[in-house]
């Protein structure tokens, strides 16, 4: 008996024949945008820039990533709508730094529904 759903099938039939090197010229230089971005903007805190500026962060890569390539980005990430210049956030989000570079953030559901997965 398979026990595994619509959603487990299709990450054990995922192929990725092409890698995207994040070497590119193009997304080191939106990349250093993001962070750029990050720093002057007064809704953030210097803890934000540190954060996100860190080797092993993959969220200001997605979003060059994305926005060079014109990709969608999905997440389970919620979009902050608080933020606000008197109390600066430490913690940037996907969808609100993706939203600044013109980049499309859509949650799991989303993918799933145009994939037409099925939870069972």
């Amino acid at each position: 008996m398979d026990e595994k759903d619509d959603l487990a099938h299709w990450f054990d039939n995922l192929n990725i024949g092409n890698y995207i090197d994040h070497r590119q010229p193009e997304i080191i230089s939106k990349y250093s945008e993001i962070l750029q971005s990050i720093q002057s903007n007064p809704c953030y805190t210097e803890k934000a820039l540190t954060a996100w500026a860190q080797e092993k962060v993959a969220d200001p890569w997605l979003i060059a990533t994305a926005s060079v390539h014109g990709f969608t980005l999905i997440t389970i990430e919620k979009r902050a709508n608080e933020l606000n210049q008197n109390y600066p956030s430490g913690k940037p989000k996907i969808p609100n730094v993706a939203s600044d570079f013109n980049v499309l953030v859509e949650d799991l559901f989303y993918m799933m529904r145009k994939l037409q997965i099925k939870l069972t």
